[in-house]
Parts: structure tokens; sequence; C-alpha cells
């Protein structure tokens, strides 16, 4: 991403009154979450894992400038049990909130969802984020 672009939008979001714009990526293991937080810093931050085995196990923070936070996520789709620890992550993030002078916010003002356009089974990501996997 060109540094003027970040600029541009750092202004954008001030101007909308949010500081910072808290974004959350979600979505399957190795679907791109990492790779897609490093292409819109245009640079390594987020470790990407290799093959089947995931890499992000927390939910993890990144500022891109004083006004724009992206949120790494765990996978999910790394079996029940695992999905269901990660489900929680994301629940728990989901849930934070602070209080402003205005009233109570949410924490996580956007949910960037990251789907495999090449896997034909997009009901289980549905599934799985809606929480209906056992």
């Amino acid at each position: 991403m060109h540094r003027y672009r970040i600029s541009e939008i750092g202004q954008k979001v001030t101007a909308a009154g949010f500081h910072p714009l808290d974004v959350l990526l979600v979505g399957a293991t190795g679907v791109g979450k990492s790779s897609t937080l490093n292409a819109l810093f245009g640079e390594q931050k987020a470790k990407v894992g290799t093959g089947v085995d995931p890499e992000t196990q927390l939910v993890e923070s990144y500022m891109l400038n004083d006004v724009l936070r992206f949120w790494d996520s765990a996978g999910l789709g790394d079996g029940k049990e695992a999905d269901r620890t990660h489900r929680q992550k994301l629940i728990d993030v989901l849930s934070k909130t602070y209080t402003h002078s205005d009233g109570q916010w949410g924490w996580i003002d956007l949910v960037f969802v990251i789907l495999d356009g090449s896997s034909r089974d997009l009901g289980t990501a549905y599934d799985l984020l809606e929480g209906r996997y056992p």
C-alpha cells in the first residue's frame, strides 16, 4: 500500500470520528488472513503459516497508523476442540467494550471475513462463524 493512501485512510477515519478504527480479520486456517494483513502493510508484519500448519494462535493487533488497527485471528477449521477455543477468543474480542464520554462502544468496529473462493464448501465456513459447529 502506498504511503499516500495510508495517510488518506487515516484522514478519513479521523474525520469519521473513529480513534482508532479496529478491523478484525477472520476465516479458515490457510485462507490468507495474515498474508492479507502483510499486503495491507506492504511488509512482513504477521507470520504466515506454511502448508497445513496454522501460524496464528492468538488474536493479535497491528497498528497501520495512529487511527487504523487490524486484528489477526487464529483460523477456523482445525478440528472441533481447536475451533471451540478459537471461536471463544473471537467472542471475547468481539464482546470487549470501552466507555467514551458519549456511551459504551464495542472494541471492534468491523469484521473482515476472508473466504477461500476456490472451495466449493463455503457452508462450513459460515457454520463455523455462526457457531453451528459442534
